[in-house]
């Protein structure tokens, strides 16, 4: 894991993690219109969708030109960057998050499209525990309290992703094996946390470092060993499915970890490197692209 403060910038996706130092945030919505409709005169959306090529689409779904098409000279070295790419100065400068820092570590943040609503982890109070923020505005600082039903005394939690409305959190803890992460998840009923469940298809005796869970909550992706892992199911009704290597997304002489994804994971997003850069690609076919540094966000 990755020790810094929580920054923002403003990214497609639906939901912010923080991948090293960068908090990725996304678009507004508005009330509620069926799938398909136009998006409204300046782009916005209904609750629970996002504006792409003109129309209200599910959190996550990309622009139709984001599509890739499976060529031999996609991994080359020296391919260029597609037009907008991240690294092509496509991002604003990184800003603090207001009231989420501490003169501890905050580590690992996911957020709400809204951006009311955050997650993260945070050591302040002597262990990795989860933390849950709230504002009533972008414009106001959270005001942010320990995640208790979901932390363990004992055991180091982290890793946290919140889904788009806000009502589920995944995340991994050592609770079971001292130094070995296993992922949890735990649900809001009638405004009360669950006690979290152990999510067995995705624990093994290994160590499970950091775990992403697309905005549909039916893509999966797992850090093991520095490498990373990808799991599906059809709905949030049963467990996901074996996990598999992606072999694509790594990058020479380090290791992988903390991703971010959209739905399908047709884009991923994640650090790398001694300093823990952030990197991205997109997928092509049953591959992805050459993971690509995104230059202008980091130091």
């Amino acid at each position: 894991m990755m020790s810094s403060v929580v920054r923002q910038a403003c990214i497609l996706l639906p939901m912010c993690r923080l991948l090293g130092v960068m908090l990725f945030v996304a678009g507004c919505y508005r009330p509620r219109v069926p799938i398909g409709a136009a998006c409204s005169n300046d782009g916005t959306c209904p609750s629970g969708q996002t504006c792409v090529g003109g129309v209200c689409a599910p959190p996550g779904t990309l622009e139709p030109d984001a599509a890739i098409e499976v060529d031999a000279s996609i991994n080359a070295p020296d391919a260029p960057d597609a037009p907008g790419a991240p690294g092509s100065g496509m991002w604003a400068a990184p800003t603090r998050v207001p009231g989420v820092n501490s003169a501890s570590t905050e580590d690992d943040p996911s957020c709400t499209p809204d951006r009311l609503t955050i997650v993260f982890t945070s050591d302040r109070n002597g262990t990795d525990d989860i933390f849950l923020g709230t504002r009533l505005s972008t414009a106001a600082s959270f005001v942010v309290a320990p995640l208790d039903v979901l932390n363990n005394a004992n055991a180091a939690e982290n890793s946290p992703e919140i889904t788009a409305d806000g009502t589920t959190i995944y995340f991994t803890s050592d609770r079971v094996t001292s130094g070995s992460g296993d992922v949890y998840v735990s649900h809001k009923i009638g405004g009360t946390w669950s006690t979290p469940a152990l999510l067995t298809e995705l624990s093994t005796g290994q160590d499970e470092g950091d775990v992403a869970i697309s905005p549909d909550e039916l893509t999966v992706m797992i850090m093991r060993a520095g490498k990373l892992k990808i799991a599906t199911r059809s709905s949030t009704a049963v467990a996901f499915g074996a996990l598999v290597d992606v072999p694509s997304l790594t990058v020479a002489g380090s290791d992988v970890a903390a991703p971010s994804i959209t739905n399908n994971a047709d884009a991923v997003y994640f650090h790398a490197g001694n300093v823990r850069d952030l990197y991205y690609a997109k997928r092509a076919g049953n591959a992805y692209t050459a993971p690509a540094p995104i230059s202008e966000l980091n130091t």
